[in-house]
């Protein structure tokens, strides 16, 4: 590919997330965001308009038969993320998907391979993961100052708006507490301990229509490492991480939103306690739209490889069925 000129990029609907995602690539040297599709060209019109979006289409599949547009960012609904991943490979798009990206691992597997095959670059939408304070945590681990991880404690819970009106709340959409939220905590740890856990255990508690509305975890690993994460769509807003080790400890309390403050990780040892403030000002979803844009132009290599997606969707799928 060209790399001399930006890459011109499709959004698959109008859903909520593409705001956190459009200054970014509004923004940038690498990207330019030039259409939208909604289902409703009404819809996509309307949005367009609000976002100074150029270029409008009335189906999904229309974005995709545009020769013009060489990536496409897909925000739909969980249980849509397969089907329209693969229908956008195939028409030869380069594809950020958000998280989670599938439930059936399998899938992901052969998604990354068709890609591949295609010769288009697929990612994982897991902002976090590109955020300098992320980056730090794992830099504390892997450098011993904390000696063996024996604990890994994580939580993402919040309170939703309308349940009623949530697609995270409905049947059959692959939705629920583990998947909207637990997903941060479970890719964490097994980011920051580079492996899956041997055994899981899990809990739920579920609404009238059988959603998982809080969700608690357990997960070992073969280093001897234990990682307990909880999650909730109907709870107090809380989120943080702590990493216990042997001989330290180190708290983010901020990690998903890990653009927003406090930006620094706190560090405690037997020499007691420290803070270190990463460069943590930028953007976490432009983070993630420059990255993905440097490794279409051969710059980078991706900060999510596909072994990491499927290793997380695999985790997942266990604790799903644990909690079952």
């Amino acid at each position: 590919m060209n790399n001399t000129r930006r890459l011109r990029w499709g959004l698959l609907s109008t859903a909520r997330i593409s705001a956190d995602v459009i200054p970014g690539l509004q923004r940038s040297s690498k990207n330019e965001l030039v259409a939208v599709a909604s289902r409703d060209r009404i819809n996509a019109q309307d949005f367009a308009q609000r976002n100074n979006i150029g270029q409008t289409f009335g189906s999904y599949e229309a974005l995709l038969d545009d020769p013009d547009i060489d990536c496409a960012y897909i925000p739909l609904p969980n249980h849509l993320h397969g089907e329209w991943t693969r229908r956008a490979v195939l028409a030869g798009k380069h594809v950020l998907c958000e998280k989670p990206f599938v439930a059936d691992p399998s899938e992901a597997t052969s998604l990354f391979t068709l890609a591949d095959l295609r010769g288009v670059h697929l990612a994982e939408a897991f902002m976090y993961r590109h955020h300098p304070k992320t980056h730090a945590l794992k830099q504390v681990i892997d450098s011993g100052e904390l000696g063996e991880v024996h604990t890994i404690r994580a939580w993402f819970t919040y309170p939703a708006e309308d349940t009623r009106a949530d697609i995270r709340f409905r049947p059959g959409m692959e939705g629920g507490a583990l998947r909207d939220v637990g997903a941060y905590p479970v890719s964490m740890a097994n980011y920051l301990l580079d492996a899956e856990p041997d055994s899981v255990v899990a809990a739920r508690e579920c609404d009238a229509n059988g959603i998982d509305t809080r969700f608690y975890g357990l997960m070992r690993y073969s280093q001897g490492a234990v990682a307990i994460f909880d999650c909730s769509m109907q709870s107090h807003r809380t989120y943080g991480v702590t990493v216990l080790g042997s001989i330290g400890a180190a708290m983010l309390t901020c990690p998903w939103y890990s653009h927003k403050p406090p930006v620094h990780l706190e560090i405690t040892t037997s020499a007691g306690s420290r803070h270190i403030t990463p460069n943590g000002a930028e953007n976490a979803y432009f983070l993630e739209t420059e990255n993905f844009a440097d490794v279409v132009l051969s710059r980078r290599d991706p900060e999510i490889s596909a072994d990491e997606t499927v290793r997380t969707s695999r985790t997942l799928a266990r604790l799903h069925r644990a909690a079952s």
